[in-house]
């Protein structure tokens, strides 16, 4: 996925080329159709949001296999109800009386010294977060942490033991947000009331959101694996890593101003926000949309006082009803009609499973388990666009500090509305916990009002005195300090477990042909504007070498699952040692190699630790569109696709037919276009369409095996049952966590674990070796249509042919198809 930000924003620009009716002839839809589906967008710009994420909410929905899965979920579920009663009771009541007397002590402590207690207290501050970061930094290297979050498709799994966010990924993808669309739509036409009426149209945006989430998947994705050597499968950390800084320079380069300045302080949470509105057209409903994002957020405080702060806080700290009803019917209703075949996992833990006609658990996420999805969703955005918030980078000191007058308790709140007038944060209850806070804050504060009246002077006059003494701590401690709370959050910054500040961003991440990852100081300190740097030059093979090129400067793409021999790696890892991450034993190997690429993912994969060469993982594919030198600034452009290419592309029946017709259109440079562009060229198919099936093909995600691959799956054997297995097949697997049963893919996958998931071995079964991984040797596999594939039959006879041997492309000399060309 590319990041979330890249993914709303995209979704933001679609409405508007949408409402402004830039719709090319020969589209779906015109002009005036366009518009009024931009303006519905607008309307209902935080359904929008939320579906521009789409497909990855439901990374977030807690559909863990097994007993072990229904403990975890028990344990998420304790927590949330145990915080909702804290947050209501006592949290928020707390802020809301005594925060503002906890303000006024520091702004007086401040007040009284000129400043310095304020000064000396940001250095603590900023030396504490440089040793903690730097610790869990050290945490983030003992492991490969990224590998804890598999899913079903590299393990060549069947449909029903996938998560549903692979299967949003991988089957049926346009197809689902076309339903979602037509649901609405129709709704809309047979609405009868405002509720009805402006439900459906909630669900058109979302619909939308959900579309671009698909449009920017398949062409960001492309730049994404191109940087990163390979799809998220094969490189799961250095996938994520680079997304985290894909998003950040994104953010920044449309977000340099004083207020949200970075993607910590971006308040994506505030775009999907569900809030009780009275005026028009929302009118008394609890899911409109907080702020109108489309034209800006409302200001804050920057100052760098207590006051400052506790605003800052009060402001980006706002929270969200849950959410609506009427979309997670539309949710389930989709997914019956779309994934009859879908995931069943949720089937074993029925308090969360939809049930079927008869009544019985189905697989489908029901309300309660989609509730723990939205507050796991909301809360991950409000942590990761707030934790800006503090500590900032320091300014130089003022002559004189912040004298504010003492603010009373009781505030309510941040104090700000939407540009219509909603206030944001209006709860006026009001009981026997907030009476006691209340007058012990008031008793407070009336004191704290006295000591201002009898400081004010003396702090004006200190002012000036304790300036000289202020500036030479500015400059002695807190600069040097600052620079060290950077340097300790690097090791986070660069495996991925912290998204990047401005000052962060690693241009070899976001940057075709750019190598990256040096932990000098001077790289970590490095001006990220490049002023007074040399022109990059070629460094690592990502990217097209011009645009009359079919192939990516790297042969060897995609490159396979970097692999080390344990003894090379570390000789601490908590989480293989916990059993959470495992070993690949591959076919031929001579010891079991252990995934290692989270040792330094910021390495483009071309050999392991060791120094060992990293071979190709299938048959040669088409890497994308994009170009060296090209950096991800690009996938918010207004790059324009080719509709020829769209349509020759969606018409390819298999990946043979996707290789031939991008041998001969990329070397035009004609391609499927920008995220923006292809989007919104999807969202008119998909409008414009009033039939039930989506008149294009159903692309993969995640570019999962290569440019505009469709959605795929393994060729697989049969059964094989005869008189010697009565009971089972001898190429029947099932899986150890949930017992669901598949058929092993004709060629072995590298996440496949022959030693759990297979049966028995058994006097006559294939040897071992069969049932492994062989990189020197394709993938068999094929695209899906949107047919539900029964199951194979008894006594099924097996169909694999043999395997086709591939040439490893091990060399790490890339340098040697540069020269080629």
């Amino acid at each position: 996925m590319p990041g979330w930000y890249v993914h709303m924003e995209v979704a933001h620009q679609t409405a508007e080329r949408l409402r402004a009716g830039q719709v090319p002839p020969g589209w779906g839809v015109d002009s005036a159709e366009a518009q009024r589906v931009g303006e519905l967008c607008h309307t209902w710009r935080n359904y929008l949001a939320l579906g521009a994420l789409g497909p990855d909410l439901f990374y977030m929905l807690p559909d863990f296999a097994g007993t072990k899965g229904v403990v975890i979920r028990q344990v998420i579920q304790w927590v949330i109800d145990v915080w909702d009663v804290v947050d209501e009771e006592f949290v928020a009541k707390w802020e809301k009386w005594i925060d503002p007397i906890s303000t006024n002590n520091s702004q007086l402590a401040s007040q009284l010294t000129g400043g310095l207690s304020a000064q000396l207290g940001q250095i603590v501050d900023e030396l504490t977060s440089a040793v903690m970061t730097a610790f869990k930094g050290l945490l983030a290297t003992m492991g490969d942490w990224f590998g804890v979050l598999t899913s079903g498709a590299p393990q060549g799994y069947g449909n029903a033991d996938f998560y549903w966010a692979d299967t949003f990924h991988y089957r049926r993808t346009y197809q689902f947000a076309h339903v979602l669309y037509r649901q609405a739509s129709d709704a809309l036409a047979a609405a009868t009331t405002d509720d009805e009426r402006h439900d459906a149209e909630a669900r058109v945006a979302f619909a939308v959101g959900w579309m671009t989430h698909c449009g920017t998947d398949v062409t960001g994705h492309a730049f994404t694996n191109a940087k990163t050597g390979g799809p998220y499968r094969d490189h799961w950390q250095r996938h994520h890593l680079v997304e985290s800084h894909i998003d950040s320079q994104n953010y920044d380069a449309g977000n340099s101003g004083p207020l949200y300045g970075e993607f910590g302080l971006s308040a994506l949470h505030f775009r999907v926000a569900f809030v009780h509105r009275g005026d028009a057209p929302y009118a008394g409903r609890a899911d409109g949309p907080r702020f109108d994002y489309f034209t800006g957020f409302p200001a804050y405080d920057t100052s760098q006082g207590p006051n400052g702060a506790a605003h800052r806080r009060a402001h980006f700290d706002q929270d969200t009803e849950g959410l609506p009803d009427h979309l997670v019917q539309a949710l389930t209703d989709a997914m019956a009609l779309v994934h009859p075949d879908g995931p069943r996992i949720l089937s074993q833990d029925p308090p969360y499973s939809e049930t079927d006609a008869q009544g019985h658990p189905d697989g489908r996420p029901n309300a309660d388990a989609m509730a723990q999805m939205w507050t796991i969703v909301y809360g991950y955005l409000k942590i990761t666009c707030k934790d800006g918030l503090s500590p900032q980078a320091p300014e130089p000191p003022d002559v004189f500090t912040d004298h504010s007058f003492p603010t009373p308790p009781g505030g309510g709140g941040s104090g700000v509305s939407d540009s219509n007038g909603a206030d944001v944060d209006d709860d006026d209850s009001f009981t026997l916990l907030d009476l006691l806070l209340a007058l012990f804050a008031w008793a407070v504060y009336l004191a704290q009002v006295a000591l201002w009246l009898a400081t004010i002077l003396p702090g004006l006059i200190l002012d000036p005195l304790t300036f000289p003494a202020r500036e030479a701590l500015y400059y002695g401690l807190v600069v040097p300090l600052w620079n060290l709370y950077l340097l300790a959050r690097r090791a986070l910054v660069m495996s991925g477990f912290l998204m990047p500040k401005p000052d962060e961003i690693d241009g070899g991440l976001v940057t075709l042909g750019a190598a990256s990852g040096s932990f000098s100081i001077a790289s970590a300190l490095d001006d990220p504007t490049g002023v007074g740097v040399q022109a990059m030059v070629i460094t690592e093979p990502s990217g097209r070498l011009h645009s009359g090129a079919s192939f990516g400067i790297d042969r060897g793409y995609p490159r396979n699952i970097v692999r080390d021999d344990p003894d090379d790696v570390s000789d601490i890892d908590i989480t293989s040692a916990l059993g959470l991450t495992h070993r690949l034993p591959y076919a031929g190997d001579s010891t079991e190699f252990k995934p290692s690429e989270w040792v330094a993912p910021w390495r483009y994969p071309l050999v392991n630790q060791a120094g060992d060469g990293v071979p190709r993982e299938d048959a040669a594919t088409h890497v994308g569109p994009y170009l060296v030198m090209q950096d991800s600034r690009l996938l918010l452009s207004a790059l324009a696709g080719s509709d020829e290419a769209r349509q020759r592309l969606s018409d390819a029946g298999s990946p043979g037919k996707t290789f031939s017709e991008l041998e001969d259109l990329l070397p035009q440079d004609k391609h499927l276009g920008g995220p923006i562009d292809y989007s919104t060229y999807l969202v008119t198919i998909m409008a414009g369409e009033p039939g039930d099936e989506f008149p294009q093909s159903d692309f993969n995600l995640d570019s999962d095996r290569g440019y505009a691959w469709h959605c795929w799956d393994f060729d697989r054997h049969g059964l094989g049952r005869d008189a010697a297995h009565p009971t089972r097949g001898e190429w029947e697997y099932a899986t150890d966590t949930t017992g669901f049963a598949y058929t092993q893919p004709c060629t072995p996958p590298q996440f496949l674990h022959p030693d759990t998931d297979a049966p028995p071995f058994v006097a006559g079964d294939p040897p071992a070796e069969t049932r492994l991984y062989d990189p020197t040797r394709d993938l068999a596999v094929h695209y899906l249509t949107r047919d539900v594939v029964p199951p194979p039959g008894p006594q099924t006879p097996d169909a694999c042919l043999p395997s086709k041997p591939h040439e490893p492309f091990t060399d790490h000399e890339w340098r040697r198809w540069l020269r080629e060309g």
